[in-house]
């Protein structure tokens, strides 16, 4: 990969993160809003579940940040094997000595006639 597109993955993988840590942030401000509203008016939640939400939110965000992450890397490499393939798939040109072989087994051929 050439150094330009390398930095493009980086760069786009880097702006992914932070918009993923962004969204986890404001999601577990929330859950810690709610949480406190709900105690704090009397209500019947046990602040025992909010921390497990709060706690399964982060690994939920880290979860899809790593999943982002590895299919951008799986697109690059699929993309990678398609060049392959196409490489692997053009016509090869004869070699030498079948060349060679073919043309006298056509001179041949001609002084039959």
């Amino acid at each position: 990969m050439s150094v330009t597109a390398n930095f493009l993955v980086l760069s786009i993988n880097r702006y992914l993160s932070i918009q993923l840590e962004i969204i986890a942030a404001g999601m577990m401000f929330v859950i810690g809003i709610v949480g406190t509203m709900v105690k704090g008016i009397g209500g019947v939640a046990k602040m025992s579940n909010f921390g497990l939400a709060l706690s399964l939110s982060q690994g939920t965000f880290n979860h899809i940040g790593q999943s982002i992450r590895m299919t951008s890397f799986l697109e690059n490499e699929m993309a990678s094997v398609e060049k392959l393939k196409e490489i692997y798939d053009i016509e090869q040109e004869e070699k030498d000595y079948e060349y060679k072989q073919r043309e006298k087994e056509k001179e041949e051929r001609e002084e039959k006639e």
